[in-house]
């Protein structure tokens, strides 16, 4: 009986997505905050606007980088028990 157990790459979208989720929900809070106070002025409109730029432009360079990854490739591929006869004497 051979088991192998392979671990995939695309099992590391996992935290990123969560880290992307969180990273969401602080920029809209921020957001919030900066229209609800403050945001009408220049000062204010220039710190949103470079926040967003800044914001969308790493989210871009992120998406750039990961589209020519073979996200089925396997990382770690466990071949055991290959000999182990299991016999439970039934």
């Amino acid at each position: 009986m051979n088991t192998t157990f392979n671990i995939q790459l695309f099992w590391l979208l996992i935290p990123h997505a969560l880290f992307l989720l969180v990273f969401v929900i602080f920029s809209l809070i921020n957001l919030y905050h900066i229209l609800r106070w403050g945001g009408y002025t220049f000062v204010g409109f220039t710190a949103t606007f470079i926040y967003l730029a800044g914001a969308l432009l790493l989210l871009f360079q992120t998406y750039d980088m990961l589209k020519t990854i073979d996200w089925l490739e396997v990382v770690y591929s466990f071949s055991g028990y290959e000999n182990l006869d299991v016999n439970m004497g039934l």
